[in-house]
Order: structure tokens, then sequence, then C-alpha cells
């Protein structure tokens, strides 16, 4: 149960809610006593950028902090996804490098970004899907594979198994 001060009944604890829709929550949940605290979690500007690299790799200064800082003003890209680049090595000239393609793919819009928009987000052309009936026709001629589901009872009888369909069976 989520709910005020004297729910924890003397035991600490720390709940992380996330959303990238704050305005569809219910006002209840984002009360006080339910959420106390509420963080923005922007984008990556420049300042986070110098703190990661600062962190993961102890570089104060690169030749590619001008050209990322100019990246980072026109892209929009999360914390995360440059963490993730700059994790990727331990050369620090390299993940500033890959970082730095990050940001140049993302303002190009050329997937430079090794498709991560599209993985994560299911982004892109989809194929359409077959009505269920017209799989059933597949597969009833044969066309959706070998494997034989339910060879116990009535094998080959099924509609997997090329024979006519007796009695209710499974489907």
């Amino acid at each position: 149960m989520v709910d005020g001060l004297w729910s924890s009944s003397g035991h600490e604890r720390i709940l992380i809610f996330t959303t990238n829709h704050r305005d569809r929550l219910d006002p209840a949940l984002l009360r006080p006593g339910r959420m106390d605290m509420h963080v923005h979690m922007g984008y990556c500007g420049f300042v986070a950028f110098r703190e990661l690299a600062a962190n993961y790799h102890g570089i104060q200064d690169h030749p590619l902090f001008p050209e990322i800082e100019a990246l980072l003003r026109e892209v929009e890209v999360a914390p995360a996804e440059v963490a993730e680049r700059l994790l990727m090595t331990d050369d620090a000239d390299a993940a500033v490098e890959m970082a730095a393609k990050l940001l140049r793919g993302r303002k190009a819009g050329t997937g430079e970004d090794g498709g991560y928009i599209k993985q994560k987000l299911h982004v892109g052309p989809r194929r359409p899907r077959r009505p269920p009936a017209a799989r059933r026709a597949l597969l009833d001629e044969g066309i959706g594979g070998s494997s034989r589901r339910g060879q116990g009872r009535g094998a080959g009888t099924g509609r997997r198994g090329g024979g006519e369909v007796r009695g209710r069976g499974r489907r």
C-alpha cells in the first residue's frame, strides 16, 4: 500500500515511480503523502555530459567538447543513452567519439544511434497482420511450418496434421 507517512510503520522505504505522462495519472497519486518529491528527468545538456565524462573517464576537457556542446543544443538525447556510449569502452577518447557519433547521427537523422529509438519504442513500418482466419488457412495448407502440437490424442487429425478435423479437439 502506498499511503501517507504512517504507512511505513517504522520501516523507511523509498518508492520510485516513473512516467512519461504525468498528466494522465490520477490526481490522488500525486498528492503529498503519496508522492512527496517530483523530479523532472529532462534531456542531456552539456553540463550533464561533462559530469558523465568526468565520472566515467575522469576527463574535464576534450577536443570534441565544443562540438558536443553545440550538438546537445540541437538534439534531444537522454542522459542514459549518452552514459551507455561512454561506458562502452575504457578508452576515454574512443568513448567521447562514440558519444559524439551518437549526437551527429541524431542530428542528421541517419540512425547512427544504432536503432536505439526504433528498438525501444517499436517505431517504424510494421508489416500488416493477417486476420486470424487467413493465418489458419495458411497453417491448414502446411505453409505455417512443420511443428505439430497436440501429438498425444488424435495425432494427425488436428489443423496442423493435414487431415480433416474430427471432433471438438483443441484449436
